[in-house]
């Protein structure tokens, strides 16, 4: 028999769990180096992907990317929608899963990648936020 206390701490664990990750394409090359040095990132692209770690399937969610271009001197936000997504598999995202640069980006305030999803279908929304401050390299 399960008490309410672990009844309670269970129930987190049964639902879907969307989580953001991202990965930023950088150029690479003497002025990008002098670049990071000054501690910025001379961006490519920016892919977000979104894995549901949850132990059901998620329904629709929302997403999005920001960051502050100093190379246009604004801040950029890009929405992106998720469909619903199978526990422990990788979501479809639409309308894409990348923002096409070139950006300059000071590497303190960083990429922020967000998704706001329902656990279950009686739950409160919950956000999950990631934020990337270096370039993603190949090993």
């Amino acid at each position: 028999m399960v008490d309410t206390a672990q009844a309670s701490a269970v129930a987190p664990l049964a639902g879907a769990d969307l989580r953001p990750a991202l990965w930023v394409d950088c150029y690479t090359g003497d002025f990008e180096d002098v670049l990071a040095r000054r501690g910025f990132l001379f961006v490519r692209n920016i892919y977000v992907y979104v894995y549901n770690s949850g132990t059901r399937a998620s329904s629709a969610a929302v997403g999005k990317i920001e960051f502050f271009d100093v190379l246009t001197d604004r801040n950029v936000v890009s929405e992106f929608n998720v469909d619903p997504t199978e526990s422990k598999k990788w979501g479809n995202i639409r309308p894409r899963n990348s923002v096409a640069g070139p950006f300059i980006i000071k590497k303190d305030t960083g990429i922020t990648a967000s998704v706001t999803f329902r656990p279950t279908s009686t739950s409160p929304s919950k956000t999950r936020t990631i934020i990337e401050k270096e370039c993603s390299i190949l090993i």
